[in-house]
């Protein structure tokens, strides 16, 4: 349903263009830093660099070895440099298994080398981005045989003098460092991850709005077609059987009431094809304004054509209203007379208008001095759609009346009249729009 602070009315065309548009889409930025941005789309060339980096320190290590160790020394710790390597190269598609292999290489280095290789640091770089695809659970897992190796490995150095008891805790620190650091950077991707995930699904709900919006936009031009329909068919039917009955004795009043019947007719015909067209298409159009209380002198001078007596009263000082109330009132009284033209054969002798413009509400009050069987129709300010017409059918026309009138925040009621007659009162905000 239409939301009472929206005018729609004034322009159906614009609104359906603007509700079946989604709004441009937002989603927050998943990247941080240019270099962080850069990194993400490289990886490999990322790893590439870090080996790179690595292996070139490691040469020296490797040719320190071969010349004191002597060639069977250097070509093991070649050859587990190289798996180190190979392994940390490999670790994005298989994390835990190159982590194993990385590990079984450094354990097979206590038996073979007294000290450690440059290349034992992709065992650290390693349980990073274990923790940033892994629960920290099981991240954390993965520091133990390495806080068991760091030790083991220092052994020698410590024996020879060349490491001390807080290089080990040194180590170890930067260990653990690595895996908080890693699962830190997991637990922001995963909150990225959130927040995107939470704007596609808004944007899915704002799409799917404007779905709503749009049908029950068509909706309501289908209410302002019925009406424009109602109207134009319920003039059209008095003047041609007013016609029919004087055709013989007043040719002359005959021709005038079928010559206002085919003005009738064609300008709700007119009105007709403006809103299918707004219905069929999502193009400009040349939309002419809706009806107001301004052109109430057309609608009653149709009326007034069709036999019925209608009177106008107004109280107060007219005033400009927001088009959609303007609107709203307008269609009130036009469904008002259309309800008592229906009904012109329980002795309607009288129908009176009376508009009035209060400080906050424009009032509507239609009532006629029908003395038919009235009492079946009732139009409570609360009615959930139930209500009927005076003579027992099933209305749309005053349920119509009440959506129309309370979607601007007004009330409406209508029921016979004591002591008899029917009457529409109906009150809408000015400040509604």
């Amino acid at each position: 349903m239409h939301s009472p602070g929206t005018d729609a009315t004034s322009d159906p065309q614009s609104r359906l263009r603007s509700t079946c548009t989604p709004p441009p889409r937002t989603l927050p930025s998943t990247q941080g830093p240019s270099f962080e941005r850069w990194r993400q789309r490289h990886p490999r060339l990322v790893d590439a660099l870090v080996i790179g980096a690595l292996a070139s320190y490691n040469v020296l290590s490797l040719q320190l070895v071969f010349v004191w160790d002597g060639w069977p020394s250097g070509i093991g710790t070649t050859a587990a440099s190289i798996m180190l390597f190979i392994a940390y190269a490999l670790r994005r598609n298989r994390p835990w298994t190159c982590f194993a292999v990385a590990l079984l290489v450094a354990f097979t280095q206590l038996a073979f080398l007294d000290v450690p290789l440059v290349a034992d640091v992709v065992l650290v770089l390693m349980v990073y981005h274990l923790a940033t695809r892994s629960s920290w659970s099981a991240s954390l897992g993965a520091c133990i045989p390495l806080w068991v190796w760091i030790p083991l490995m220092a052994r020698p150095l410590l024996d020879r003098g060349w490491m001390r008891i807080g290089d080990i805790l040194t180590l170890s620190v930067v260990v653990l460092w690595a895996w908080t650091w890693g699962t830190l950077t997991r637990v922001r991707r995963a909150h990225e991850h959130s927040l995107l995930e939470r704007a596609e699904d808004l944007q899915r709900q704002r799409e799917t709005q404007a779905r709503f919006v749009a049908v029950a936009e068509r909706t309501r031009i289908a209410r302002e077609m019925h009406d424009i329909v109602a109207h134009g068919l319920g003039v059209m039917v008095v003047l041609a059987d007013g016609a029919a009955k004087t055709v013989d004795t007043d040719p002359d009043q005959a021709r005038h009431a079928m010559e206002r019947a085919r003005d009738t007719g064609r300008d709700a015909l007119g009105e007709m094809r403006r809103m299918l067209g707004i219905l069929r298409s999502d193009d400009e159009a040349d939309l002419t304004p809706q009806p107001g209380l301004s052109q109430l002198d057309r609608l009653l001078r149709q009326s007034r054509d069709a036999g019925l007596p209608v009177e106008l009263t107004v109280d107060g000082t007219p005033a400009p209203l927001p088009d959609g109330v303007d609107l709203a009132a307008y269609r009130v009284i036009q469904e008002s007379l259309t309800n008592v033209r229906k009904h012109a054969d329980l002795g309607v002798t009288r129908v009176a208008i009376t508009v009035s413009y209060r400080p906050d509400v424009v009032r509507i009050h239609v009532w006629d001095d029908g003395t038919g069987p009235a009492g079946t129709a009732t139009l409570a300010p609360d009615d959930g759609g139930g209500s009927r017409d005076r003579v027992g059918g099933c209305g749309h026309g005053l349920v119509g009346m009440r959506e129309r009138v309370h979607a601007y925040g007004g009330t409406v009621r209508a029921g016979p009249r004591d002591p008899h007659g029917f009457e529409v009162v109906a009150e809408l905000p000015r400040g509604a729009s």
